[in-house]
């Protein structure tokens, strides 16, 4: 079975538009890096976390009917191990409503986050673990005007809060 077969039930579950339509679908997580995460279509970096590769999409790419600005996929080693799809913030509340109407509640993982003179505040971060494979729900994603899904491996979601944690200094971390 190929990766859109893998992948197609699990987008139409959230409304994915753009694979229903016959774009290429995400890779998911755990499958090998087949190449088709390179230029022209990412621009990809090296870091100590594996290479990151990011796409801005197009107008009128959505997820649940909201509007997707970028979709960031991370490769380690060889294997794609997170997908991840940066949306307006404005649309976290009705995408929180579909993550629990399809997984349950979820694990809460929010924690408080300090931005500069901003002060502190909370960002509302749900985990749930489905199939082998984690589903991240972030209201505030390195922006405090946009949100993320993230799907990952196990692995890589056990990476992602042990960094969290490493960061956080008296119950707080920096956006």
């Amino acid at each position: 079975m190929g990766i859109r077969a893998n992948v197609a039930p699990v987008l139409a579950a959230l409304g994915c538009a753009r694979a229903l339509a016959g774009e290429p679908a995400l890779p998911p997580p755990g499958s090998p890096d087949d190449g088709s995460v390179s230029a022209p279509r990412y621009t990809c970096t090296d870091s100590p976390r594996g290479r990151i590769c990011t796409r801005r999409e197009a107008p009128g790419t959505t997820l649940h009917g909201v509007p997707v600005l970028s979709v960031v996929i991370r490769v380690q080693d060889g294997r794609v191990v997170a997908d991840e799809a940066r949306v307006p913030e404005t649309s976290f509340t009705a995408a929180l409503a579909s993550f629990r109407h399809r997984f349950g509640t979820g694990e809460d993982r929010t924690e408080t986050l300090r931005a500069g003179m901003s002060g502190e505040f909370r960002n509302v971060m749900r985990v749930w673990r489905h199939e082998g494979r984690a589903w991240v729900l972030e209201q505030f994603c390195g922006r405090i005007d946009t949100s993320c899904v993230r799907w990952m491996t196990p692995a890589a979601l056990d990476a992602l809060l042990a960094q969290r944690a490493s960061e956080t200094t008296r119950g707080v971390r920096d956006l």
